[in-house]
């Protein structure tokens, strides 16, 4: 009774990235592509093949890896002054197009941010009101543009986080004046100094030390 044996499985061969890099780029041009076409006709493939193969790449489970490959070729552009540009020309416009799609809600309030003058009440303007109406307007309606400048208006340069710490070490300077070791009143009147005068004796003292 002959047996059917298994077929040999031939040990692979350990290639660098580096060379599995170049065997892929040497089988790309043999496919009359070059890199960036490959990807791009990857990418926008609507075979179901291709899109089995991009099912995660937006989701929570595949962006932290979409993002480091954007992340990736954002700094292969920006590598030099022109790159850099052409990659805030991008962004800049990418970023002008979702602040123009994002609007408030048309409608009358409370569907949506027109207010009719001959239903304005009292309780429009009341801060549980106000207070809903900036809340819909920063988290549903408009939500890029509010934290875009919220991040421009909390964000800081070195030399403004130097002025800051320079300005707290000021107040905290001021808050640790000691105590004053003499009385202006009690000065001796004939000083050429006139006790009467609005002087921080404890003060100046402190910073001639």
């Amino acid at each position: 009774m002959s047996t059917t044996s298994a077929p040999m499985q031939l040990p692979k061969t350990v290639r660098t990235q580096e060379s599995k890099l170049h065997m892929i780029c040497n089988l790309i041009e043999e496919m009359d592509l070059t890199q960036k076409s490959f990807i791009s006709a990857f990418i926008s493939c609507s075979s179901s093949r291709m899109a089995f193969l991009q099912r995660y790449w937006g989701t929570s489970t595949g962006w932290p890896s979409t993002l480091l490959l954007l992340k990736t070729i954002r700094d292969a552009i920006c590598n030099k002054p022109l790159g850099n540009d052409y990659w805030e020309s991008f962004i800049l416009e990418e970023a002008t197009h979702i602040t123009i799609a994002q609007k408030p809600r048309s409608g009358a309030y409370p569907h949506g941010a027109y207010h009719n003058t001959k239903d304005v009440s009292e309780s429009c303007f009341s801060s549980e009101s106000k207070k809903e109406q900036d809340h819909i307007l920063t988290t549903q309606d408009m939500p890029f543009l509010f934290n875009l400048i919220l991040r421009k208006l909390n964000s800081q340069s070195p030399k403004e986080k130097k002025l800051d710490e320079f300005k707290e070490d000021s107040d905290h300077t001021n808050e640790n004046i000691p105590e004053p070791d003499k009385d202006v009143g009690e000065m001796d009147p004939n000083d050429d100094l006139d006790a009467s005068l609005p002087f921080n004796y404890p003060k100046q003292a402190y910073m001639a030390s």
